[in-house]
């Protein structure tokens, strides 16, 4: 796993051995307070796949993270686990920009399961050119 600037990591699973939570220490086994989030939740759909990640604060709010400008990343997956939409939003739930400049990602998949194409959108639901 990527280190995220934490001397520990606590990890917790579920019954059916999915990651639920993430929480980053300091040398100590105390959250660390000086990074942009504490622990990371995730949900998953009822197939298993992953249905959202939340960065959340020591106190297991949601939190903005600068860097990437979002407190929550939602999936959308379809029966195979491709991902339809990507979508991005602030610790109240609201839709934001990411980092990245855009809130929402569609992708289309044809027969064969390839991507045909990718959308993107902000927050207002307009098409975003983030390049």
């Amino acid at each position: 796993m990527a280190s995220y600037g934490a001397a520990q990591q606590k990890q917790y699973v579920d019954d059916q051995g999915n990651r639920i939570l993430v929480e980053l220490l300091d040398e100590n086994g105390e959250f660390c307070t000086g990074l942009e989030y504490c622990a990371m939740a995730f949900t998953y759909d009822e197939r298993g796949y992953m249905a959202s990640r939340t960065y959340l604060d020591a106190d297991g709010q949601p939190v903005l993270s600068p860097s990437q400008n979002y407190a929550q990343i939602r999936y959308v997956n379809d029966e195979q686990g491709n991902p339809l939409e990507v979508s991005f939003h602030d610790a109240q739930g609201d839709p934001i920009n990411n980092a990245y400049g855009y809130a929402k990602e569609v992708t289309e998949y044809n027969a064969m399961g390839l991507q045909t194409r990718n959308a993107y959108f902000d927050a207002e639901g307009d098409p975003a050119d983030y390049r």
